[in-house]
């Protein structure tokens, strides 16, 4: 998994990293605590999927994506399953993202996901863009946490496919979690906070051009009541025709 994700890096971005870099992007400040524990697991391969229950006794039925007739590793789980979930998010996200910087970055494998922390957005001119940046590892983060949280549901807790969640309320619950991370980060920029405090600028530049109805917000939105990330479902029922780009 080290290797997945090195050279999935410098096929995006260019440096090749060593194993202690690697494992120092879990503690991204970027990163929230769930998805570091999922992060740390998923690059020891330890999350209990896959050939994990081809071993146990009853359960050897848990190995497998019973839709797609193949074995549930993450990288399907997070990027190629067909049962609904991760092509919404992903369709959702980038949607959103469009928004912001005109290239959506080919995820060809978990490594592109597992490596999000060490992403780096540049400009035309090769200069990072530190907003887009960071927007990106909260998206690609927070898009993997939730599509693996809905796997989790499906398995643990529905009994019947009747009860998986449809296009709509996974469209809701994924934009809820992206505004309760703007609120967060909205109010980390308080002063009480102090050193910890994020400055108001990073929070600008992270969100810039995703806000719904943002030509009419004033320039300092930080503390204005009901700023919202917004993508409406017509959105995204069809992905844009655009070529899959590195940010």
């Amino acid at each position: 998994m080290l290797d997945i994700t090195r050279h999935a890096i410098h096929r995006n971005y260019g440096p090749l990293h060593d194993d202690k870099t690697i494992w120092q992007m879990i503690k991204n400040k970027d990163f929230n605590k769930p998805y570091r524990t999922f992060l740390w697991k998923a690059l020891h391969k330890n999350h209990k999927i896959g050939d994990y229950w081809s071993y146990i006794p009853n359960y050897e039925h848990r190995s497998m994506c019973h839709k797609c007739g193949t074995t549930e590793e993450l990288e399907h789980i997070i990027l190629k399953c067909d049962i609904p979930g991760q092509e919404i998010v992903w369709n959702i996200t980038k949607t959103l993202w469009l928004k912001k910087i005109t290239r959506w970055p080919d995820l060809k494998n978990i490594g592109d996901i597992l490596g999000c922390g060490l992403a780096e957005v540049k400009d035309g001119h090769n200069r990072l863009i530190k907003g887009a940046s960071r927007l990106y590892r909260i998206l690609i983060s927070e898009a993997t946490l939730f599509i693996w949280k809905l796997r989790n549901e499906r398995l643990f807790k529905h009994d019947s496919e009747e009860l998986w969640p449809n296009r709509a309320e996974i469209h809701n619950r994924w934009l809820a979690i992206l505004n309760a991370m703007l609120t967060l980060d909205r109010s980390a920029t308080h002063s009480k906070y102090n050193q910890r405090a994020i400055k108001p600028q990073i929070v600008l530049d992270t969100w810039a051009k995703t806000l719904k109805n943002e030509p009419e917000l004033p320039k300092n939105w930080i503390s204005t009541p009901g700023v919202l990330v917004d993508v409406a479902i017509s959105e995204h029922l069809e992905e844009p025709d655009l070529p899959n780009e590195p940010p």
